[in-house]
């Protein structure tokens, strides 16, 4: 049984699994309202074209059967800017086809990230970042433990394209540095729980851009810091 309906109960659509479907219809002895009107149609394919792998994203679930659903996640670093997280195949107007697009993943321009630990990649990664980008991060962490960020790569225009990296919440905050080109330090390491990072760039050359992690750390008073390994 796909369905008992009274009232006005209407699902959206019914499929059959098959190539026959039995509707039986019946009344009682009183009240007579209006009734129904239904429309129906046949396909011959039950299956919806493969939807693919979404760039810089994964995909959950490999069947194309009508009703099935394909779920997408986007790596690390990446936002979900357009489609969905989720898609089913379904029955549109005679049509099998999906209820919505695939996830589109991209490196977003700045953000508030409140994670233990993470990535930070500059727009357009693993590409070329775009000219004109004016991208503002805040890391926050729980109060009481320092931010360490760590450059896995790093290459922008010498001296036009930047990389702000501040010591608290906001842009008045003290300096830490600003990067160009490919000299960056190993890692770095906030004395408050917030770091504000900023990237600006010019209007003409672009490079590859940058890849950072950072986490939450816990210092003890004690014990010198890691540098670790040049």
């Amino acid at each position: 049984v796909l369905g008992t309906f009274s009232g006005n109960q209407l699902p959206s659509s019914i499929t059959s699994s098959g190539h026959v479907a039995r509707l039986e219809f019946q009344t009682d002895h009183s009240t007579g309202k209006r009734g129904f009107n239904i429309t129906f149609t046949t396909f011959r394919h039950n299956e919806c074209p493969d939807p693919g792998v979404p760039v810089n994203g994964k995909r959950f679930g490999d069947s194309l059967q009508l009703g099935s659903s394909i779920s997408f996640l986007c790596d690390e670093g990446f936002l979900g800017t357009q489609g969905s997280e989720t898609i089913t195949c379904v029955l549109k107007e005679g049509s099998v086809v999906w209820n919505s697009a695939v996830l589109r993943c991209e490196a977003p321009c700045g953000g508030h990230l409140t994670s233990p630990s993470g990535t930070i990649l500059s727009p357009g990664w693993p590409g070329f970042y775009k000219d004109a980008l004016s991208c503002a991060w805040v890391i926050e962490a729980q109060p009481g433990y320092p931010i360490k960020i760590t450059f896995d790569r790093f290459k922008t225009e010498v001296n036009y394209d930047t990389l702000e990296v501040r010591d608290g919440r906001t842009y008045s905050a003290p300096l830490i540095g600003v990067y160009h080109g490919t000299q960056v330090p190993q890692f770095l390491i906030s004395t408050s729980n917030y770091l504000y990072l900023l990237f600006s760039t010019d209007k003409s050359h672009s490079d590859i851009g940058f890849q950072l992690r950072y986490e939450t750390i816990t210092l003890q008073s004690d014990h010198c810091l890691d540098r670790g390994i040049p």
